[in-house]
């Protein structure tokens, strides 16, 4: 019977784990506004080097269901000028908690590819946020521009991953 009763555990146990994300699932607080700081990683070595810090602020809708006014600063090693940012007016927050981005934007010497996703937690006190931005330039080919699995197969990146409180 020990193997009856083990297997009938596990069940139980997978059962739990499957409500699990559903029990934890946080949203955005309402009309909050959030603010932090975050390791910005440069692909200027072999690997992800985290060299400089970015800051990250946004507010969130009145009903919680959307991020808006996102601003993130990066770093950046390639022909690059003083204050950059990353700008995002309006993203949606999935039943999850959860918000994602893509967009490309056309530069004088190339194209920015950028990503922006997050996650709210802890009943929306906190979120965690990532966004790349990766520049490619005019001739240069990247396959997938918004992948950070190989650092070195990008153009000019930056991946700057942090937190941000509700204030």
């Amino acid at each position: 019977m020990p193997g009856i009763f083990r297997s009938s555990s596990v069940i139980a146990s997978l059962a739990v784990l499957a409500l699990v994300p559903v029990a934890f699932a946080s949203s955005a607080r309402r009309s909050a506004r959030y603010a932090g700081t975050a390791t910005d990683y440069l692909n200027n070595a072999p690997n992800w080097a985290p060299e400089a810090q970015g800051k990250i602020t946004f507010q969130t809708s009145s009903n919680g269901r959307s991020v808006r006014k996102f601003r993130g600063t990066y770093a950046c090693y390639c022909n690059c000028s003083a204050g950059l940012y990353v700008d995002a007016t309006s993203m949606h927050v999935n039943g999850d908690g959860s918000f994602a981005y893509r967009f490309s934007v056309a530069e004088k010497y190339g194209r920015d590819f950028v990503a922006i996703s997050g996650q709210f937690l802890a009943r929306g006190s906190r979120a965690k946020v990532s966004y790349l931005v990766d520049f490619v330039g005019t001739g240069q080919h990247v396959a997938h521009p918004y992948a950070t699995r190989n650092s070195r197969a990008l153009g000019c990146a930056s991946w700057v991953r942090g937190a941000v409180s509700a204030r």
